[in-house]
């Protein structure tokens, strides 16, 4: 077992290697081994009390009492007087790797909010990954929630958890002056409303999609969130009985490098990265509105595929690299040059029963030829008198070829019992023309003056990957038959007498039960998955041993609090927290309130870098590695639907075209790993 022998950091002897220190405090490797195989997770920390542990990235120097004059001094005396190791386990080299950076606050404690109009920074106070491979760090001192870029191309995504406010929105920014706090928008993320009925609240994330750019030089970005409020509000909720974690999430930031800088003025190549030929390269196509446009995103027909408008203006990244560009015929849709791409998408609807998203192929004269990728199940009651929110609806990375110039829209279904006009998701004008704000130059003149800042609705990212990411890709989803009344929702599965979520626990692992491979995955090049099985207590499924990024999206219905997490369990039962989700929370069924918070409300994890070990003993037999396992909390209301609400028996329109109704879903991505002795210029 590595533990016992690994070596601890030396302390710092000279300036130089202090502020290395520094650099690299937030970002060290844990070590955990898991019987006879072995699992590194950069950051994270172990269930098992008996386990060693490493709390990485959450050892704040303020509140460590020492004598050390250095914060990393502090952290490194205050682990050993706990008789612990505070070490660098260093990540293998790898083509590629993400890094996540969080949010967190104890269990007991929550987030509070301030109340102001005003771009507002989340405080990352944890990092999960290591800064040599993704190339960004959290600093230690001072504790800003700014995330430190080294020159290079990046893929960057976030969320950021709110509650009580008629319009809130997260933002990726950079740091242009520290001392005035003044940042720029690098991308936005989906417009968010969420209610408070009579004291009840409902949590809601904006989710920032991912997005590409470019760091010239060293570079600060934030994760940012405005909120228009009435009354205070939280940035996250707090958990309940039986939550056992150390931490609850309620803002990730995640960083991905993807290439050097070339496209740079004083690009070269000496930063070891592929110049932009070979790197991968990413668009993001946005759905935006006027603020103070009171039709919003537009429109829905009931029990139909609406489009969702994908304006060029919002595009961000190179269309002649990307392979991606908008279509000429105005309808909002794409066109994808032949090659293979990684596509993701996030839509908000609101007040329409169940909706879900798909990217569809069509052709020149506009009609429908096929599904490409389809989203999670949306659903949000269209009654009055309980908290809503703008839900969502997810598409997880989906690897895609094309061999001849193709079409592609976003669509969104809607349900057949839908009333709502607005039901694609709520923006601020519709709370300007109900007289709810001041007005444009008013309460949302501090998010964008005079109107020039646009809202943004759905948005679809398209990936062109490099030729050591194609054919790695797998997805999990949970889906039931979509031509079937019954199940009504999510996690019953009859074979093994499962019928639904467990309250006051972990033990709820997602039925994993439809596997989707890449379409260029064969005996050398996949995914890594060695065995999957399905049984009452979940999806567990195994990894041979290599380096992957793991990232996912669980559904929770009406939760008084709820949060998901990526396990890995060892042969004896032994669970070791791989990555948490942001948490969530409906305040249900408060006096009062006739409906409670009845939505599907979706909890994001990553993605989180993983590497998987086996000993020389096992010489790589499955038996010697963990598996891996997709678990939910719950904490209880009245309702029995608590993993995601899935009914559409009357939506004929749905269920013309799609199969199956899709609830959480995990994405595996095996990383290339570099030829020649880990240099990986060779990527």
């Amino acid at each position: 077992m590595h533990s016992a022998s690994t070596p601890r950091v030396p302390e710092p002897t000279e300036m130089g290697a202090v502020e290395r220190m520094r650099l690299r405090a937030a970002v060290l490797s844990a070590l955990v081994c898991l019987a006879l195989g072995e699992l590194y997770v950069p950051g994270s920390v172990p269930v098992d009390n008996d386990a060693p542990q490493v709390r990485v990235g959450e050892c704040v120097p303020g509140d460590i009492p020492s004598d050390g004059p250095d914060p990393t001094d502090k952290c490194n005396a205050f682990y050993k007087s706990q008789g612990m190791t505070y070490d660098a386990y260093p990540i293998p080299p790898v083509c590629s790797t993400a890094c996540t950076f969080e949010e967190t606050s104890p269990p007991d404690e929550g987030r509070g909010a301030t109340y102001a109009m005003q771009w507002q920074t989340r405080g990352l106070n944890r990092a999960v990954g290591a800064s040599e491979g993704c190339g960004a760090s959290l600093p230690f001192d001072p504790w800003t929630g700014a995330v430190t870029l080294r020159p290079g191309r990046y893929v960057l995504q976030g969320s950021a958890l709110g509650s009580t406010s008629d319009f809130m929105a997260a933002r990726i920014a950079r740091l242009v002056d520290a001392e005035t706090n003044q940042a720029e928008t690098i991308a936005l993320g989906t417009a968010q409303y969420a209610a408070e009925i009579d004291g009840a609240k409902a949590f809601a994330n904006s989710v920032v999609a991912p997005t590409e750019y470019l760091a010239c030089q060293e570079t600060k970005i934030l994760l940012q969130h405005w909120k228009h409020v009435k009354a205070p509000g939280d940035w996250g909720p707090l958990p309940s009985t039986g939550f056992d974690e150390p931490r609850a999430v309620h803002a990730s930031l995640s960083v991905r490098r993807v290439g050097g800088t070339g496209g740079c003025a004083s690009s070269s190549s000496s930063d070891g990265m592929d110049d932009d030929v070979e790197a991968t390269r990413t668009c993001t196509f946005r759905e935006a509105a006027a603020i103070c446009d009171g039709n919003g995103f537009g429109t829905s027909t009931a029990d139909a595929w609406n489009e969702r408008i994908l304006y060029d203006p919002e595009t961000s990244g190179d269309a002649s690299k990307c392979g991606a560009s908008a279509a000429d015929d105005g309808a909002g849709g794409i066109v994808v040059q032949p090659g293979t791409y990684l596509v993701s998408a996030v839509s908000p609807g609101i007040r329409s029963l169940i909706f879900v998203v798909r990217l569809a192929k069509y052709d020149s004269n506009g009609a429908y030829v096929e599904t490409v990728a389809l989203g999670s199940h949306g659903f949000e009651r269209p009654d009055d008198g309980h908290p809503e929110t703008n839900a969502l609806s997810v598409i997880l990375g989906t690897e895609v070829t094309v061999t001849e110039p193709t079409r592609f829209r976003l669509e969104q279904y809607v349900d057949a019992s839908a009333t709502s006009g607005d039901s694609k998701g709520r923006a601020p004008g519709y709370f300007i023309n109900a007289g709810r704000f001041n007005d444009c130059d008013g309460d949302l003149s501090s998010y964008g003056a005079n109107n020039v800042v646009p809202v943004i609705g759905a948005q679809l990212t398209v990936e062109r990957l490099s030729r050591d990411r194609i054919g790695r890709s797998c997805l999990f989803r949970e889906t039931i038959d979509a031509t079937t009344a019954m199940p009504d929702r999510f996690m019953v599965n009859s074979a093994t007498g499962h019928n639904g979520i467990v309250k006051y626990t972990w033990n709820n692992g997602r039925l994993l039960n439809d596997y989707v491979s890449s379409p260029h995955s064969n005996a050398t090049v996949n995914c890594g998955l060695l065995s999957s099985t399905v049984d009452a207590d979940g999806t567990s499924f195994q990894l041979a041993a290599g380096n992957y990024l793991l990232e996912a999206v669980s559904m929770g219905y009406a939760m008084s609090y709820g949060a998901a997490r990526l396990v890995a369990v060892n042969s004896t039962g032994s669970k070791f927290t791989v990555a948490m989700s942001t948490s969530t929370k409906d305040e249900t069924y408060a006096t009062g309130v006739l409906q409670g918070g009845e939505r599907n409300e979706l909890m994001f994890i990553g993605p989180v870098h993983v590497t998987v070990k086996a000993t020389s003993a096992g010489a790589g037999a499955s038996e010697d590695l963990p598996v891996f396992r997709l678990e939910q909390y719950h904490f209880p209301t009245t309702h029995s639907y608590g993993a995601g609400y899935a009914s559409g028996s009357s939506n004929a329109g749905y269920k013309a075209q799609e199969s199956v109704r899709i609830g959480a879903q995990v994405r595996i991505e095996r990383l290339k790993e570099p030829e020649h002795g880990g240099d990986t210029t060779t990527c």
